[in-house]
């Protein structure tokens, strides 16, 4: 099985910054703040580097830095979607305001979590496409969230599906997880070389617990969340908290 590589990555592990329009809604961005998590993190990503420079399997893979890493809760306009059909600014700015206006209600209902809840990250694995870190959720807390999220959806339809990109912009992830890798072409001679270095570069991992305390809506002007961490970015905050109508930031 070849790894697939993506030339948004190419893009990316060059340090360019294409330019896209996407919302997102976010848990643990930038990144777990834990600094045992960053340990963990960078300690695997070392160590990814150093086998796969042993054995010169290391010029495919990007690796995403920490900035970048997130959960997505849901994805409110595709990014991919927008670049296959762009919407305009004036367009984008009436999502934008309409999505804000539907996840407001979304945090004021019954099940919406009050306080912060733990998640549980699992060591790295490597599927064709990327490679991911999934994580537990054993309060139901991001599971909480996208379904107050679908239900103002459904609730705000009428409003927000025509100001969509297409029927496929909006989308719910069936995982909680992280994605920190993608390829950016495909590793040299044989690719069992780099999923067996990417093996070793996890052996030893457990498992690491993190705090979701806030989830925020994000413009995603450039693919994958490679976005400056400021306030042009971040569009909303909704904190674990107890609120009313009209909180948020």
């Amino acid at each position: 099985m070849n790894q697939v590589w993506d030339p948004t990555v190419v893009a990316l592990h060059k340090g360019e910054r294409p330019k896209t329009f996407g919302l997102n809604l976010n848990a643990l961005w930038p990144g777990p703040r834990e600094r045992a998590f960053a340990e963990w993190y960078g300690g695997w990503s070392a160590r990814l580097l150093d086998t796969a420079t042993a054995t010169a399997t290391d010029n495919c893979a990007y690796v995403y830095p920490l900035v970048h890493l997130h959960v997505t809760v849901a994805t409110l306009c595709s990014f991919r979607e927008h670049d296959k059909r762009p919407i305009g600014e004036e367009q984008a700015a009436r999502l934008t305001a309409a999505w804000k206006t539907a996840l407001l209600k979304a945090s004021t209902m019954d099940d919406f979590p009050r306080q912060p809840f733990k998640v549980i990250a699992q060591p790295p694995v490597l599927e064709q496409v990327a490679a991911i870190i999934t994580y537990e959720d054993p309060t139901g807390g991001i599971a909480a969230i996208r379904r107050c999220v679908a239900r103002a959806l459904q609730d705000s339809n009428d409003t927000i599906a025509p100001l969509l990109p297409s029927p496929k912009s909006f989308a719910i992830p069936s995982i909680v997880h992280t994605t920190v890798l993608r390829f950016h072409a495909q590793p040299a001679g044989d690719a069992s070389a780099f999923r067996a270095a990417f093996r070793q570069s996890t052996q030893g991992m457990g498992p690491i617990e993190v705090e979701v305390d806030a989830i925020e809506m994000v413009l995603e002007d450039v693919p994958f969340m490679h976005i400056p961490v400021d306030a042009a970015h971040r569009l909303l905050t909704l904190p674990m908290v107890e609120r009313g109508p009209g909180a948020g930031n």
